[in-house]
């Protein structure tokens, strides 16, 4: 298990691509996501950048949102390197 030291928060090390900021103590489900609420070196709400909570509980990018991994038919589909968090 992943674990904050500060805030208490852990995650299976399992789920490779979710993030945990240190600054703001949130959790992320992808490293696009985690990059999305970061602007100049600065944290931002998640939701002023119009990121979801998902139902892991991890902010998300919303479902309609182009992320290459969120697309039904995402052209690096075929590379197999493309997993669900």
């Amino acid at each position: 298990m992943g674990h904050c030291t500060v805030c208490g928060e852990s995650w299976p090390l399992s789920e490779k691509r979710v993030g945990h900021c240190t600054g703001f103590h949130k959790m992320f489900n992808s490293d696009y996501s985690f990059d999305k609420h970061r602007v100049d070196f600065k944290c931002l709400d998640p939701e002023e950048v119009g990121l979801v909570m998902s139902e892991k509980g991890y902010w998300a990018t919303k479902p309609d949102s182009y992320c290459p991994w969120n697309m039904p038919e995402s052209p690096l589909k075929h590379l197999n390197i493309l997993e669900k968090v």
